[in-house]
This record gives C-alpha cells, structure tokens and sequence, in this order.
C-alpha cells in the first residue's frame, strides 16, 4: 500500500528516489519469504497430504493384512474342524461297526436263547401234559384206592364178623364139649360104682374118672 502510494506520488523528492531500490528489494525480498514460505507450506501440506495418505495406505494395508490373516487364521480353523470332523467321523463309524457286530452277537445269543425258550415250553408243554395224565391217573388210582378201602373194609367187617361168629361157635362148642365130659366123667363115676375094680380095664377106667 505503502509502495503504491510511493510509486504515484505527484512529487517524488530525493529521499523517495534513494529509498525506492531499497523498497524494492525489501519488497522483493519478503515477496521471496513469502513465497518460500507459501512453497514451504505447501510442501508441508503435500508432506502432510502424502503423510496422511502413506498413513491411510499403511491402515489399509494393515486392515487388509488382519483379513488375510484372520481369513487365514478361520481356513486354517476349518481345516483343523475338517480334519476333527472326519476323526470323529471315523470314530463314529468305528463305533457303529463295533455297536453293529455287538447287535450281531446280541442276535445270535437271543437266536439260541429263543431256541431254548422253545425247547422249555416244549418241555413245559410235555410235563404239563404229562402231569394232567398223572393227575389223571392219580385220581383214577385214588377212585381205586376208596373203591378197595372200600372192599377191604367190607371185608375186614366180614372177617371179624365170621371171626366173631367162629368163637361164638367154638366157645359153643367147647361148652358142648365140657359139659360132653361131665356127662362122661359123671358116667363113669356111675359105672364105676358098679364094675370090679380089681379088673385092669376097670382099673384104668375108674382111676381116670376118679
């Protein structure tokens, strides 16, 4: 401003014409600074532009490098569940083999033990039917055991009864017989009287009935 007002002065002196290459120089001198000092911005600004970028381009970098590791990191995760799932696979099909050759072996044994199963019902059946006819033949044995009871009870009443009427019988006639030998004792007592006893039958005779 001050250069312009100097420069269109209507009356330039001597002092204005001694001071204006110093002015001019001055004037050049801080248009340099400020130039420079323009150009040392901008080129802050471009280092602080290529700084921000470098730094978005780092954050970028580092952003892309943790997906890459992390989609690594999770490949590497499903693998390993791969690898685990197949083991597991295999353990569990090993295990169904084994649990199929157990259900195998459980099925022969419950083969053989229906079969047995089998047999005892038979076997139940047979001595079923062998205990009915034994029942059977046990209540025919029983009606024949009450019908020979029966008989021999009959026949032990019979028994004692001919048994009753044999010693009533004897005890009649060893009644008929004793009094057969009074008569006969007592008759011959009488004969005696009056036979000879000096006589050996006589003798014989009177010495037993006396």
């Amino acid at each position: 401003m001050m250069d312009k007002i100097i420069f269109t002065s209507v009356e330039p002196n001597l002092h204005s014409r001694v001071l204006k290459p110093q002015r001019t120089r001055w004037v050049e001198n801080m248009e340099k600074l400020v130039r420079d000092h323009s150009n040392s911005i901008k080129e802050v600004l471009r280092m602080r532009g290529m700084s921000a970028m470098i730094v978005l381009a780092l954050c970028a970098l580092l952003i892309i490098t943790y997906q890459a590791v992390k989609q690594e990191l999770n490949i590497r995760n499903l693998q390993t569940r791969i690898v685990v799932s197949g083991e597991q696979v295999r353990f569990k099909e090993d295990g169904i083999m084994s649990a199929k050759t157990k259900v195998d072996e459980i099925t022969k044994k419950l083969s053989a033990l229906t079969t047995q199963r089998d047999q005892l019902k038979k076997q139940r059946d047979d001595f079923k039917k062998g205990t009915d006819a034994s029942d059977k033949e046990l209540g025919t044995c029983k009606t024949e055991k009450g019908t020979l009871e029966k008989k021999s009870n009959e026949a032990k009443e019979a028994l004692n009864k001919l048994k009753g009427d044999q010693d009533a019988e004897k005890k009649k006639a060893e009644e008929e017989i004793q009094g057969l030998k009074r008569s006969i004792l007592e008759r011959d007592v009488n004969i005696c009287k009056f036979v000879d006893i000096t006589m050996e039958e006589s003798k014989k005779l009177c010495a037993i009935a006396l």
